[in-house]
C-alpha cells in the first residue's frame, strides 16, 4: 500500500518533487520574495534590499543633481590666467612707449609731444561720479554706466578697469560710459576709468556677487530638495522597522511614495509660506534658505501637511467629520500633546445607596481613562455613559457608613465635597 502511494506521488509530480522543479534547483530573487509574501505579513531580506538600494540610488541622484546645479561661484583657473595675462600685457604695453620716446627723440617727435601737451592743458580732466548698477555676479557681461563729466564722445582711447582687469567698452558720452563688466573673483573693486594720460579712480564702487538659482532652476531645486527629504526620511524608517523586525509588506508603497510626497509638500509649502517672506529678487542665502526649507518639508511631511490644515482650516470653512473618520490632530510643540481640561466633579446624582447601584457624577475632564473610586475602593470598569461633562458607574461594595468619592485622570484628582452614605 505504502509502495503504491509511493510510486502514485513519484508519477504525479514526474520525479521532480511537489513543486515541480527539480530537487535542489534554486530559485529567483523574484520568486524568493513573493513566496515570502504569501507566507507571512513581514518583508524579508530581498524585499528589504531592494527597498533600500531604491531609496540609496536615488538620494544620490539628488544629491548630485543639487551639488551640480548649484551656480558655480569659482571662476576657471584658464580665465584666471587669461585676465592676469590681459592686466600684465596692458601694463607692458603702456611702459615701452614712454621709454621708446626717450630714446628716439627727434625734433618733429618733441613737436608733436610739446603739442600734444598743450592740448591736454587745455582740456578738462576726467570726473567720474558714480556707477550704476553697484553689483553682479562674478561671471561678468553685466551693462553698467558710469556717470561724469569730461569722458569725450568716442570709445577709441577710453579704458575702464574693474581692479585690474579691462571691461569692454561699448558707449561714451561726454557724462556718461557703457561698459560690460569683465570676469572677475568675488569681492569688491576699484573702477578705474583712463583716457589720454588722464585717470579716475571710483574706490570700492562695484561688488562681484556669486549668482543664486531663480526662477525655473530655483523651483526644479526646491523638488529635488524636498525628494531628498523624502529619501532621509524613508531611508530612517525603513533602518528602524526593519532592524526591530516589524517591517509589513503593507508599509512597502509607502517608502517609494515618500521622495515624491516629499517633492510636492516642499513645492506647495515654499509658495504658500515662504513666498510671502522672501522678496522675489532672491540672493544667495535666502535661496539656499528656501531650499533648506523645502528639504525639511520633505523629511517631516507628515507635520507639513498638519500645519498646511491649519493654515487653510483658518481661511476655508472646516468640513464637518465623517461617520469613520479619525482625523490626526496636531500637537503644539510647546504643549508636548494635546491640552486637555481641568478634571472638576461638582455633584452626584445620589448621595445614598448600596452596592450596585448606578451613580452619576456631574462635572468636566471625564473620559474613558477616567476612575472613580468609593471610600478607596476603586469602580472596575466604567459604567454606561461616558462624557467630558459626566460619567455613570456603579457603586463598588462597601461597608455601611459614609465614604469620600473620588475622581481620578491622569495625574489630576478631584474629590467631591458630598459624601457617599451606604445603607
Amino acid at each position: 500500500m505504502n509502495d503504491q502511494n509511493d510510486a502514485t506521488t513519484s508519477t504525479s509530480d514526474g520525479g521532480q518533487g511537489g513543486n515541480g522543479k527539480p530537487p535542489g534547483e534554486k530559485k529567483s530573487w523574484f520568486q524568493r520574495m513573493r513566496e515570502d509574501m504569501h507566507a507571512n505579513s513581514l518583508v524579508g531580506a530581498v524585499g528589504i534590499t531592494f527597498t533600500a538600494l531604491f531609496l540609496i540610488l536615488l538620494t544620490v541622484t539628488l544629491l548630485y543633481s543639487i551639488t551640480t546645479g548649484w551656480p558655480v561661484c569659482d571662476l576657471p583657473e584658464e580665465s584666471q590666467n587669461s585676465n592676469a595675462a590681459t592686466a600684465s600685457a596692458g601694463a607692458n604695453q603702456n611702459a615701452p612707449p614712454a621709454a621708446n620716446a626717450d630714446l628716439s627723440a627727434t625734433p618733429g617727435a618733441n613737436a608733436n609731444a610739446a603739442a600734444n601737451a598743450n592740448a591736454n592743458a587745455g582740456a578738462a580732466k576726467i570726473d567720474a561720479d558714480s556707477i550704476e548698477p553697484t553689483s553682479g555676479p562674478v561671471t561678468g557681461k553685466t551693462l553698467v554706466t558710469i556717470k561724469g563729466k569730461n569722458f569725450g564722445s568716442t570709445t577709441e582711447g577710453m579704458t575702464v578697469k574693474f581692479g585690474e582687469i579691462e571691461a569692454n567698452v561699448t558707449n561714451v558720452g561726454s557724462e556718461s560710459i557703457s561698459a560690460r563688466t569683465p570676469e572677475h573673483s568675488e569681492g569688491v573693486v576699484d573702477v578705474a576709468v583712463e583716457r589720454d594720460g588722464e585717470r579716475d579712480v571710483l574706490p570700492s564702487a562695484y561688488t562681484y556677487t556669486c549668482p543664486a538659482p531663480t526662477g525655473v532652476s530655483l523651483f526644479l531645486m526646491l523638488n529635488m530638495a524636498g525628494a531628498l527629504g523624502g529619501c532621509i526620511h524613508a531611508l530612517r524608517s525603513l533602518y528602524w522597522y526593519a532592524g526591530q523586525r516589524e517591517l509589513k509588506w503593507s508599509w512597502l508603497p509607502m517608502y517609494f511614495a515618500f521622495p515624491f510626497i516629499g517633492s510636492a509638500m516642499a513645492t506647495i509649502f515654499s509658495l504658500l509660506i515662504v513666498a510671502g517672506f522672501v522678496d522675489s529678487a532672491t540672493g544667495r542665502s535666502q535661496s539656499l534658505f528656501i531650499i533648506a526649507v523645502a528639504g525639511l518639508v520633505g523629511m517631516f511631511s507628515q507635520q507639513a501637511a498638519l500645519k498646511l490644515t491649519d493654515i487653510a482650516n483658518a481661511f476655508f470653512t472646516k468640513p464637518g467629520q465623517g461617520s469613520d473618520a479619525k482625523p490626526q490632530k496636531s500637537v503644539s510643540v510647546d504643549e508636548g500633546e494635546t491640552t486637555k481640561p481641568n478634571l472638576t466633579a461638582t455633584a452626584m446624582d445620589k448621595s445614598t445607596g448600596k452596592g450596585g447601584d448606578e451613580v452619576t457624577i456631574m462635572g468636566n475632564g471625564f473620559s474613558n481613562s477616567t476612575t472613580v473610586s468609593f471610600g478607596g475602593v476603586t469602580v472596575r470598569g466604567i459604567g454606561k455613559t461616558v462624557s467630558p461633562t459626566s460619567i455613570t458607574v456603579l457603586a463598588p461594595r462597601h461597608a455601611a457608613g459614609e465614604v469620600d468619592v473620588e475622581v481620578k485622570s491622569g495625574n489630576q484628582s478631584f474629590k467631591l465635597p458630598t459624601k457617599f452614605t451606604y445603607t
